[in-house]
């Protein structure tokens, strides 16, 4: 009895083992993501456990807890050991779109053989070894449908599921795809590639225009309408102009060109839905070439002193637009240089008299206006009346002449008068005081290229003043007394002048006089401005 004790004891030992070293190898494999060789070490390791138990107690309680190893090793591999049988699916559920197509899933069990059970009827499937395929047919509705296929392996049941989306409407569909290109095209507009996104923005107009023609299933709640404005208002956002008459459309990157006396070369970007266009009419003193979607317009040298100015007029199906062309006169120039006679020839054979045209002096004038914000406070002297005045926010507006001098390549020296309307004042206590003036400027200038400084005197006449009196640290203060008063002060600032017109500028304005000989108030402006230059 004892030998034969020995013997089993030796024997559940060694099975033991082997069932562990089996369980281990099914382990590293599902930790490896291969479940499918997993699976039958997990199922070997769980026989053997099981065939061991014949050796000791039937309720052993390591042996149970390695069976339980292996059964949740195949759990995790989505394949749970039921009555010793397991089935594994390689995917739990297909997805198909609306118009169908065939799939596959592989099957993986230890039992003998299996088979669809049961599938939907918008479906067909077939066996070919261990992978079933399964098709679907068109899905006609714009409802998704969804339902289970179920596998038969040795008595068990398995199934996963399947789904179809439904069919996706013209409608819906081109619209989605309208709204994905007007995105891009915002994409385009904001990295600053204004030509790339005013072409994606045409698309989508065009594309919306066609869906309303072409879809036959557009919904009572659309959302079409607006659709075209917010394109064409995106166009006009990226500085192009918008030109229709119903049933052409056009696009200009610009109507007006304006040239120096020199000349030169600019281009203008056109986009129709016209067939072709064409320039039917041109400027006398300039040519026009189209290349590809482009107006390449060229000018000569304007030798005399007027300004030139006329239309280009460009056809487009339907359409005419008219585009101005403007060119500057030549500059006013002081000595000019005389030929060589005898009368100005040294003895040596050189010129005498004037510099050449090139080193002459030359000027340019214009008017404009201005207008911008104004930041304004004032500074205390007064002893008597302790206060910390705030900034006030208010504006500016008025008009210039402008005058630049140099040669005849580069005029760097300038000087604008101006004529202003100024709103400016003080915040105390959540109060505002308001001060109106008239002020004259006198801003000489220096340029370098389009960028300029300026330092000049000011002087201003007050005209109007709010609140008559005001309370300040319980000080009666009669400010329409002011009224009448001048003040006067040192400006300094900077600037940009673009080519067609456009000034930009920025001020500080520092007051010198007192606002009264009793009242040692003076004035302090930072002002913002924008401005055109005719």
């Amino acid at each position: 009895m004892l030998a034969a004790a020995g013997i089993q004891a030796q024997q559940y030992q060694v099975g033991l083992e082997e069932g562990k070293r089996m369980y281990e190898a099914a382990l590293k494999l599902k930790n490896d993501g291969n479940c499918i060789e997993a699976l039958p070490r997990f199922t070997n390791a769980y026989n053997r456990f099981q065939a061991t138990r014949r050796y000791k107690d039937a309720n052993n309680d390591e042996l149970s807890t390695w069976e339980k190893r292996c059964i949740d090793g195949m759990i995790e591999c989505n394949a749970p050991l039921v009555n010793g049988v397991y089935v594994h699916l390689s995917s739990q559920i297909l997805s198909f779109t609306e118009k169908g197509e065939e799939q596959f899933i592989t099957v993986t069990t230890n039992a003998p053989s299996w088979r669809v059970n049961r599938n939907p009827a918008w479906t067909t499937t077939r066996q070919s070894n261990n992978r079933l395929y399964v098709t679907c047919k068109e899905n006609t509705e714009p409802n998704s449908r969804k339902d289970v296929i179920v596998i038969s392996a040795d008595g068990r049941q398995f199934e996963f599921t399947i789904e179809q989306t439904g069919k996706i409407s013209c409608y819906q569909s081109r619209l989605n795809e309208c709204k994905s290109l007007f995105n891009d095209a915002l994409n385009l507009k904001e990295s600053g590639r204004c030509d790339e996104a005013v072409r994606q923005f045409l698309v989508v107009f065009r594309e919306i225009r066609a869906i309303r023609s072409e879809c036959r299933d557009i919904p009572a709640d659309h959302e079409l309408d607006g659709g075209e404005e917010r394109c064409i208002n995106a166009i006009r956002d990226c500085g192009f102009i918008w030109k229709s008459d119903g049933d052409t459309y056009s696009v200009l990157s610009s109507q007006s060109l304006s040239f120096d006396a020199k000349g030169g070369e600019q281009t203008i970007t056109v986009m129709t839905d016209a067939r072709e266009w064409r320039v039917s009419k041109n400027a006398p003193f300039c040519t026009a070439q189209q290349v590809g979607n482009r107006l390449m317009v060229t000018c000569n040298e304007n030798t005399g002193t007027n300004l030139r100015k006329d239309v280009l007029i460009i056809s487009a199906g339907t359409q005419q637009f008219g585009i101005t062309v403007e060119q500057a006169g030549g500059a006013i120039v002081a000595g000019r240089q005389q030929p060589v006679t005898e009368s100005n020839q040294r003895s040596d054979g050189k010129e005498t008299g004037k510099k050449s045209d090139d080193r002459a002096l030359a000027v340019d004038m214009g008017l404009g206006f201005k207008a911008g914000l104004n930041l304004s406070t004032i500074s205390n002297g007064t002893s008597s009346i302790h206060f910390s005045p705030a900034m006030k926010i208010d504006f500016h507006v008025g008009a210039f002449f402008n005058l630049r001098f140099g040669n005849k390549d580069k005029k760097f020296l300038g000087f604008q008068p101006e004529l202003l309307y100024s709103r400016q004042g003080f915040a105390v206590d959540g109060s505002a005081v308001e001060f109106q003036y008239f002020t004259a400027a006198f801003m000489p200038r220096l340029y370098e290229k389009g960028i300029y400084f300026e330092v000049g005197p000011w002087l201003s006449y007050l005209f109007a003043v709010k609140p008559d009196l005001m309370v300040i640290d319980k000080n009666r203060i009669s400010l329409i007394d002011l009224k009448g008063g001048k003040d006067a002060g040192v400006a300094a600032g900077a600037g940009y002048e673009f080519k067609f017109g456009l000034v930009a500028g920025a001020r500080y304005m520092f007051g010198l006089s007192n606002m009264a000989n009793n009242l040692l108030w003076k004035n302090r402006v930072i002002t913002v401005s924008l401005g055109y230059k005719f």
